[in-house]
């Protein structure tokens, strides 16, 4: 379901490359891409502070301002040589292993390397 939205991001920004390096990523598209996150994400929580102080209510501009955010990620996600149905996958394979161990950042990150980077290869 995600790899239309990753194949149409490619073709606006030409950002996807396979499993770079460290040499391979390029740092400025990731840092205009986490910029523009992080400019979305404000937006994002701007509309939602409206709501909370009574102003109007718009599920849809919130969920434009999401699908913003959702833009943005998939950038940053290209640039470090992952899909988005990829990080959403590795997400999940964090959380489940957090709601069954706790919290442990190391642990976490091992469960994914482990569950993930063989299907890289």
């Amino acid at each position: 379901m995600l790899q239309p939205y990753d194949e149409f991001v490619t073709d606006q920004t030409n950002t996807y490359k396979a499993c770079p390096d460290r040499a391979d990523i390029n740092l400025p598209e990731l840092t205009y891409s986490s910029l523009g996150l992080a400019g979305e994400s404000g937006e994002l929580s701007d509309h939602v502070k409206k709501y909370w102080r009574g102003d109007d209510f718009n599920p849809y501009e919130i969920a434009l301002e999401l699908g913003d955010t959702l833009y943005y990620a998939t950038r940053i996600a290209h640039c470090l040589g992952f899909t988005l149905g990829e990080v959403t996958d590795m997400n999940q394979i964090k959380l489940n292993y957090r709601y069954a161990n706790g919290k442990d950042t190391k642990a976490e990150l091992q469960a994914v390397k482990d569950a993930y980077a063989p299907l890289r290869l």
